[in-house]
């Protein structure tokens, strides 16, 4: 059930992360699409493997908690990535503040991926009674 989850997981999420970028021209917070589909592919893993599962079943995973958790955070990074400011707010590229704001980004980027792996793991490794398969 692990590859299964993390198989339906990945294609859902491309498939999302595809369509948000193409609709709204974003490439998610990090400016970085692998990146954008990384955190929305992990957090709808996450969602299969500790949400109770309901809806119809495809290839044995219920799919519905993929598809809403993994819309769910597309929409939420897709509203918090840059966008064009006007000229009198632009941080020049090589200022200290924007250096420190790349530098938060990075950290808060792989202590979350960091967390949602540990979470999805946890479920398999550590709680498997708790498990919903």
């Amino acid at each position: 059930m692990i590859f299964t989850d993390l198989f339906v997981a990945i294609l859902f999420g491309v498939v999302i992360v595809y369509s948000f970028s193409r609709t709204f021209g974003t490439k998610g917070p990090w400016g970085s699409i692998l990146a954008f589909l990384l955190v929305v592919v992990l957090f709808a893993w996450t969602a299969a493997v500790w949400l109770r599962p309901y809806g119809p079943l495809w290839m044995g995973i219920s799919w519905i908690p993929i598809v809403f958790v993994g819309f769910l955070v597309a929409a939420l990074l897709t509203s918090v990535s840059p966008r064009h400011s006007p000229v009198f707010y632009k941080i020049k590229k090589g200022s200290m503040a924007a250096e420190n704001r790349k530098a938060d980004v990075d950290v808060f980027f792989w202590i979350l991926i960091f967390c949602l792996a540990m979470l999805a793991m946890s479920h398999f490794f550590w709680f498997p009674q708790f498990g919903w398969h």
